[in-house]
């Protein structure tokens, strides 16, 4: 089954071209995070170092410890697992578990060869995580290690692509629904040079007993490369939002024509495209807002869907050389939205109410991934 939102009636289409920069960041970072009273614990995955970093919120300033624990290579995602962290690991083709206070292993389990995982959710006791090289959706059960289930990607024929174009789908990021009886996830859809050669694609899963079924496609055209995706509820209704990073070229990068897409959670309609001048690589939202890290501006940008103000930019400090990254962003307490800086190794904070931006606290080397614990 193939879904399209182009045409679909009562889509909204809204370019963001004037962007906000009301959110502009401090000159320098400060190197101190303020404490986040409604907060707890942050756990940061840092790709390159492959440790965990580990934040407390509720300290003045907030503290933290740059290396408590050793994840696999390339850690990539994090979750909570009852009394047990969950660490997917890229390079490893593993997934981690440690324990929730000390941070010591309690097992791996690998998912084979070549699998890549980049991203999981949790459904009881199994995990079903993104492959990115071995294109499916594996079903891991947490308790031992058994694969139960491996669900594969649509293939080219079953995906949009330039003609004469063979594309294939990569998943990426992944979020399910409240009621856990669908899983969604990102498809870039890109060629042999892993170029976007399609429009970017949300592939659902649906529920079937203790399994899940590969139930169709929703084309997210004209958006390209989608990245991520999450789930919220926009005026009563459910609500799947996903992240397009957008065209790249080899040599010059991201053509910063990424797009945040709001479907309706029941119908999978797109009711929004809203265009930014960057790169979301990761989203999380609260209500109608949407908040996503720019894999190349070093910014966050955040949006109301439903309304038509334009997106406000939000510009972190350049503390590193190269390419400026933001990687990932999560909230740590109502007002106060945590993110990261790849290149520089920092950790920012950003006041949702003013779009301030304060800290610059050093995390591990490449950090890519947040975890915010509750309070227990």
């Amino acid at each position: 089954m193939i879904r399209t939102g182009l045409f679909t009636t009562g889509v909204l289409f809204i370019a963001g071209c004037a962007v906000g920069n009301s959110g502009i960041g401090p000159a320098t970072p400060s190197g101190e995070l303020p404490a986040v009273p409604q907060g707890g614990t942050v756990l940061i995955a840092n790709s390159l170092s492959e440790t965990l970093s580990r934040l407390d919120l509720t300290t003045t300033p907030a503290r933290m410890e740059p290396q408590v624990a050793l994840t696999g290579q390339a850690p990539n995602a994090l979750l909570l697992y009852g009394s047990e962290i969950l660490v997917v690991n890229s390079l490893s083709n593993s997934v981690q578990l440690l324990d929730r206070q000390t941070l010591s292993q309690v097992a791996e389990y690998s998912l084979g060869s070549r699998t890549n995982p980049w991203d999981a959710v949790i459904v009881g006791d199994t995990a079903w995580v993104s492959c990115w090289v071995s294109q499916e959706v594996v079903g891991l059960d947490l308790t031992d290690g058994t694969i139960h289930q491996r669900i594969a990607a649509p293939t080219s024929d079953g995906l949009p692509h330039v003609p004469g174009v063979t594309t294939r789908a990569y998943p990426q990021g992944m979020a399910q629904d409240l009621n856990e009886s669908r899983i969604y996830v990102a498809l870039p859809n890109l060629n042999a040079q892993f170029l976007p050669a399609g429009a970017g694609v949300l592939w659902t899963l649906t529920r079937d007993g203790d399994s899940f079924q590969s139930d169709g496609i929703t084309v997210l055209e004209p958006a390209a490369n989608a990245a991520d995706v999450t789930v919220s509820n926009i005026g009563g209704r459910p609500a799947v939002i996903v992240a397009c990073a957008g065209d790249f070229e080899s040599g010059t990068g991201y053509r910063e024509n990424g797009t945040l897409t709001w479907l309706d959670g029941v119908t999978l309609q797109v009711r929004e495209h809203r265009l930014v001048e960057s790169a979301p690589v990761r989203v999380t939202a609260r209500g109608p807002w949407a908040y996503a890290p720019g894999a190349q501006t070093g910014d966050v940008v955040a949006l109301e869907f439903g309304a038509t103000a334009a997106p406000v930019r939000i510009t972190l400090p350049d503390a590193g050389a190269g390419q400026n990254y933001a990687s990932a962003v999560a909230f740590g307490d109502d007002t106060t939205l945590l993110a990261l800086q790849f290149n520089s190794d920092r950790l920012y904070a950003i006041d949702v109410r003013t779009w301030t931006v304060s800290g610059g606290v050093t995390t591990g080397d490449g950090p890519v991934a947040l975890l915010v614990l509750p309070r227990e």
